[in-house]
């Protein structure tokens, strides 16, 4: 009886000390010796990074494109030509060449951007 008690305890005192995780990350730059890398921030995960995905994308759910042409502050007309083209960015390369004069007279955006440069 008195050798079962001491195992209990014994089992009792190891599960309640406190663990510990070392970590040690080594870095070779090609043909040279290893070195230790330092001040480079490890993260353990609880979580598979699978399941963590699926968390993010099911609380920040993508917006299709209308939505977030619709949420825009531009003038209607604006939103329209957008929704027409298969553009985001107005400041991109090449944008010049999709915008026709119709388009500038319409969307006042354009026209006024344009009187603005002349």
């Amino acid at each position: 009886m008195l050798c079962a008690g001491a195992c209990v305890t014994s089992a009792a005192l190891a599960q309640s000390a406190t663990g510990s995780l070392e970590l040690a990350a080594r870095i070779s730059p090609t043909a040279a010796r290893p070195e230790p890398v330092r001040q480079f921030t490890f993260y353990v995960l609880t979580k598979s990074y699978a399941e963590i995905v699926k968390e993010v994308e099911g609380d920040n759910a993508a917006l299709s494109r209308e939505k977030f042409i619709d949420g825009l502050k531009l003038s209607p007309e604006l939103k329209e030509w957008l929704k027409a083209h298969d553009v985001f960015d107005l400041t991109m390369p090449g944008v010049d060449r999709l915008v026709t004069p119709d388009d500038i007279l319409r969307v006042p955006e354009f026209l006024s951007a344009y009187q603005r440069s002349q």
